[in-house]
């Protein structure tokens, strides 16, 4: 999110544009080069399940959930989005199952670029996101 944000201010302070693609390229190697430094070849995979409700964005915003998932063997990732009003009223969803991703962080951040394009499209400007 944080290359999202920096590209967004580079156009709107140096009208300089930035390739989506850029931006995760630009995360996937901040998080290979923490993960070769912090992260042991070893890691322990946890899978947890949490309890989770849906809460609604303040009044007069819409609110877009999404989130992906990540099979390694085929570097196949899965992304889904939905847009709901403040009472939870469905209003679109999205899926893509996407080829070649290399990491479940570029799975995220791509549902995140996949969902802010719709939303972008869609023409929606108050929007809360979550995934």
């Amino acid at each position: 999110i944080w290359y999202i944000l920096k590209s967004r201010n580079e156009f709107l302070l140096a009208q300089r544009n930035v390739h989506p693609m850029e931006d995760v390229k630009r995360a996937m190697d901040r998080n290979e080069e923490w993960n070769n430094t912090f992260v042991s070849a070893r890691i322990n995979v946890v899978r947890q399940v949490r309890n989770s409700k849906w809460e609604p964005p303040p009044v007069g915003w819409l609110k877009c959930n999404f989130d992906s998932s990540f099979r390694r063997e085929d570097k196949i990732g899965g992304i889904g989005w939905i847009v709901r009003d403040e009472k939870g009223h469905f209003l679109k969803a999205g899926m893509v199952i996407q080829e070649n991703v290399t990491s479940p962080l570029q799975a995220e951040a791509l549902a995140f670029l996949f969902a802010l394009q719709q939303i972008w499209i869609n023409g929606w400007r108050r929007v809360w996101f979550e995934g």
